[in-house]
């Protein structure tokens, strides 16, 4: 009786509709997962790139202001006059000119800049800091040689609205165009919410975050970085060794794949 016409076609039958739905469990998911993969990974992309042109117009920005400060003749006439150890009234004329320039500049902006010229010393147009070698953010610079330093408090500003925000800067030497000597620094600062605001707009799935990063792996922005520390450094190690300006690293970590997308920006 098992060999029955009806149970051979009911056992046709059960094979034709069990095995390809269990061949579609199989395969469907794994289909969804990889078109959720592609997806999410030409959105992240496709933020990223607007966030690097954001960040680039702003950098470029805050360079163009900078070489403004650098070439202009009351800050070479200025600077020339500091030099010397000249204190009369024709520097402290001189200095309120800078001052009027960098107002000038700081207001005419887009972006809520504010500039200042500070000396190897701690002679600056805003107040002077005997402690600027000692300073976080000027070591970061020098040692580091990163015109771009993180974000950190300014007290040498020209309001007390600005003095109490964070900041990021754009350092660029004082230097003497006739001697080419650097005798100081000219500063652009950033409002680091502008940037922050900006950046936690990117969302990546339900718990992927954005960060700024500088070459040694530290947030340039405000906050810590939630990624474990090993991960992040074999992560930096081959978007490192990689010639690439954008891409994306694969790392494994507690049983779980953790997915880098990274694009570089100056």
């Amino acid at each position: 009786m098992f060999f029955s016409l009806r149970n051979r076609l009911f056992l046709v039958f059960t094979c034709l509709l069990t095995i390809p739905f269990i061949i579609l469990s199989i395969i469907i998911p794994s289909w969804f997962t990889t078109i959720i993969e592609e997806q999410t990974e030409d959105l992240t992309v496709g933020m990223m790139d607007q966030y690097a042109l954001y960040i680039d117009s702003i950098t470029t920005q805050a360079e163009d202001l900078g070489k403004q400060v650098l070439v202009n003749n009351t800050t070479q006439e200025w600077l020339k006059l500091v030099k010397q150890g000249t204190a009369n009234e024709e520097s402290l004329l001189l200095k309120t000119q800078l001052n009027q320039l960098l107002s000038s500049m700081m207001i005419n902006n887009s972006h809520e800049m504010s500039i200042s010229v500070q000396l190897n010393d701690g002679t600056g147009t805003w107040g002077n800091n005997p402690s600027l070698p000692e300073t976080g953010w000027f070591q970061d610079f020098n040692q580091n040689k990163q015109p771009f330093v993180k974000s950190h408090i300014d007290p040498f500003q020209q309001s007390q609205e600005m003095r109490s925000r964070k900041v990021n800067s754009y350092i660029l030497p004082l230097v003497d165009t006739n001697t080419l000597f650097s005798s100081g620094i000219i500063k652009v600062n950033i409002p680091s919410a502008m940037l922050e605001t900006a950046i936690n707009k990117i969302t990546i799935g339900q718990n992927g975050r954005a960060y700024l990063l500088n070459q040694q792996g530290t947030n340039v922005l405000s906050g810590k970085i939630a990624t474990p520390n090993e991960i992040l450094e074999y992560s930096l190690a081959q978007i490192t060794n990689n010639d690439n300006q954008e891409g994306l690293v694969e790392a494994a970590y507690q049983m779980r794949s953790i997915l880098f997308f990274f694009k570089s920006s100056q």
